[in-house]
């Protein structure tokens, strides 16, 4: 089974963990190293992704380097019931998933 994967060639989930502060959250280290603005999708198991539902889809949000919420607009984070997309605009990017 794989905790989660992207549909970008060059992009590479570097972590998929539970979060330091709050242990019912899990967090996702991206490295896409164009380190220009990319469109991409991650997958989550579906049976992982289960827990991490708010309204049928995935309660996905960015976050900093330290695990802290961010604003995720520039990000444009769209979820769906086991995966997100997003635009990386930079090499590295950290999200977040928590229960709903």
């Amino acid at each position: 089974m794989s905790i989660a994967s992207t549909n970008d060639p060059t992009g590479v989930i570097t972590a998929a963990k539970i979060a330091t502060a709050n242990s019912a959250q899990w967090i996702l280290r991206v490295y896409q190293p164009t380190n220009q603005s990319s469109n991409m999708q991650i997958n989550i198991d579906p049976n992982i992704a289960a827990s991490f539902l708010s309204g049928g889809n995935l309660n996905a949000a960015a976050a900093s380097a330290m695990e802290n919420a961010i604003d995720g607009s520039e990000f444009n984070i769209v979820s769906a019931p086991s995966s997100f997309t997003f635009t990386a605009p930079r090499a590295l990017a950290t999200f977040s998933l928590t229960p709903g």
